[in-house]
């Protein structure tokens, strides 16, 4: 049994200093140069003695930024933090310096922590590595868990500010509830390659594999021939990511194989019906170039098309499929199914209970579930209304159709999701990316906005003989850049993309 499946509920994030001891000097966290790098024992150490320090500097219940800092680094001021209970507020470098003040007045933040001496912030601030910690035995008092632990500005933060204020109680719940359904082997090597300001990577990608004993690679720079040589430094055995990275590996791959496509196409075909390690044994070139030992990719944060799961399962790969958002902390539904149905994202795991509204609303239920917005004046009472339109089948397996806000209803009462028409265009050759927009009277016309090769009069014609005659595309546009407009997390921002549409 794992060590943190003895508890029936975690009880404070200081059980993780006892069991960063035990896996001792075992390797925890490091950069992909190894420039930063720690033991699980000097880990723990190294928390013990930034909280002493910061616990000088900050009193419960006071919010503090975390911006720029290295991976190993967020790891460390996250944990002492919340360890002095005070509230953590995770921000993405990205975002820009208007929209990071407009947070910091939000939250009435009292400090902030960076390993950039150059950011402006109105009150005090601790450069990382410009401190000399003393050596500390310190201890913190116990924190209740309905204490805010963090606010997490949602992956669509980039107009409005929206946090997200999650307690000690839903991060530990929703922990100890996927560790019930997947659990990384001790010393298995993860890629980390998505912002720690996001939920589905702290959960995923940090508090999932610390927990079980994992060894964390922070990737520094996010080219692929980076990515390809810290795959194979480090013989990798899982990733966490969205699509969009997924949607790259693959173009990575077919867009180099020249001369040998039509084998490779060929081997694809007589692949899938093989078992998987066999499927290793055929693509044993591409599974050396992804350094030997990666076998796993857990996918989350947006919608995985079942073509692109294919493609990699075919390859040999195993995708763990998850759902969920901020407010869930964020994990709901998983899915390691062989074959998984076309939409679906698997069972609720343990402690979530998923209910589908009269309107096609997905509900959901549980210790994990956000208790509100900052600056929380409105409490929820353990329920959340997703805003994702899906449907639960006699198995109690949840399938996700898309957006609520994204359903168009026209004036003869049909309906669709603008997500279907844009699962459909990805698979005409030559298109990179996707999203339709409806617009006019009633939401009438539907537009299409893409990247690729693709003709526009191609991908017309292909779309329109499988749309209803209701659904009909009115205009495909080419996008005036390289990419679509896409947040921080790799979703396309529809939003933009209509404002821009608006405006021309």
């Amino acid at each position: 049994m794992h060590k943190l499946l003895k508890h029936k509920n975690m009880e404070s994030f200081y059980q993780f200093l006892s069991l960063f001891e035990n896996y001792g000097d075992n390797e925890s966290l490091c950069t992909s140069d190894e420039s930063i790098k720690f033991t699980y024992r000097n880990l723990a150490k190294e928390i013990k003695n930034f909280s002493h320090f910061v616990s000088t500097r900050i009193k419960p219940g006071q919010r503090v930024v975390l911006l720029d800092l290295h991976g190993p680094h967020w790891v460390i001021a996250f944990f002492s933090i919340v360890l002095n209970k005070a509230i953590a507020v995770p921000i993405d470098k990205r975002m820009n310096q208007a929209l990071q003040e407009e947070i910091f007045k939000m939250v009435d933040a009292e400090l902030l922590i960076t390993c950039n001496p150059y950011i402006k912030f109105p009150k005090r601030i601790i450069v990382y590595e410009e401190e000399k910690l003393p050596s500390s035995e310190w201890k913190p008092e116990k924190v209740a868990l309905d204490t805010l632990c963090e606010i997490i500005f949602t992956s669509g933060t980039w107009g409005k500010p929206k946090g997200v204020a999650l307690t000690h109680r839903n991060i530990l719940s929703n922990l100890h509830s996927v560790l019930q359904v997947y659990k990384p082997k001790q010393g298995e090597k993860v890629l980390s390659v998505l912002p720690l300001s996001h939920a589905y990577e702290q959960m995923c990608g940090l508090l999932l594999p610390i927990a079980s004993g994992c060894h964390i690679i922070y990737q520094s720079s996010l080219d692929s021939f980076s990515l390809l040589q810290s795959l194979q430094k480090f013989k990798v055995h899982y990733m966490v990511v969205v699509p969009r990275f997924l949607e790259l590996f693959q173009s990575s791959i077919t867009s180099n194989l020249g001369k040998s496509k039509p084998i490779f196409s060929f081997l694809l075909k007589i692949s899938k019906y093989l078992p998987k390690f066999l499927k290793q044994l055929i693509f044993t070139s591409l599974h050396k170039k992804f350094g030997g030992n990666l076998k796993t990719f857990i996918v989350g944060g947006a919608p995985f098309s079942n073509n692109l799961e294919d493609f990699f399962k075919t390859l040999g790969f195993t995708c763990i499929i998850g759902y969920g958002l901020s407010e869930s902390s964020p994990v709901l539904t998983v899915s390691q199914e062989k074959k998984r149905p076309k939409d679906s994202v698997g069972y609720p795991i343990p402690q979530v209970t998923i209910a589908i509204a009269d309107d096609g609303e997905i509900i959901a239920s549980g210790p994990n579930i956000s208790p509100g917005y900052w600056p929380l004046e409105q409490f929820h009472t353990g329920v959340l209304h997703t805003g994702d339109i899906g449907a639960l089948d006699e198995k109690g397996r949840l399938y996700v159709m898309g957006r609520k806000k994204n359903m168009v209803v026209f004036s003869t009462g049909d309906k669709i999701q603008l997500e279907d028409i844009e699962d459909s265009a990805t698979k005409l050759d030559g298109i990179s990316e996707v999203c339709v927009i409806a617009v006019g009277k009633n939401n009438s016309e539907l537009i299409l906005f893409y990247t690729g090769t693709a003709k526009e009069e191609t991908i017309i014609e292909y779309l329109n003989q499988k749309l209803p005659l209701y659904a009909r595309i009115h205009k495909v546009i080419k996008w005036h850049e390289e990419k679509l407009p896409s947040s921080h997390t790799m979703k396309i921002q529809r939003n933009i993309i209509r404002n821009t549409y608006a405006t021309d």
